[in-house]
């Protein structure tokens, strides 16, 4: 089975994870900066760790 780089995996859930927080933004779903900061880099960094153990087996 082919492995994943997780610096890939952590690119497109940024790129994917940024646009739909600009979305989530102006309809004020997300109203605080905080929360907006939190999803944008937090988010992809957890999405990244889990699927290159799933895949990979090994963290990062």
């Amino acid at each position: 089975m082919k492995e994943i780089d997780g610096f890939v995996v952590y690119l497109i859930s940024l790129i994917v994870c940024f646009f739909l927080d600009i979305t989530l933004w102006k309809t004020e779903i997300i109203p605080n900066l905080d929360t907006l900061g939190l999803f944008v880099f937090g988010f992809p960094i957890v999405f990244a760790f889990i699927m290159c153990r799933i895949k990979n087996g090994i963290w990062f």
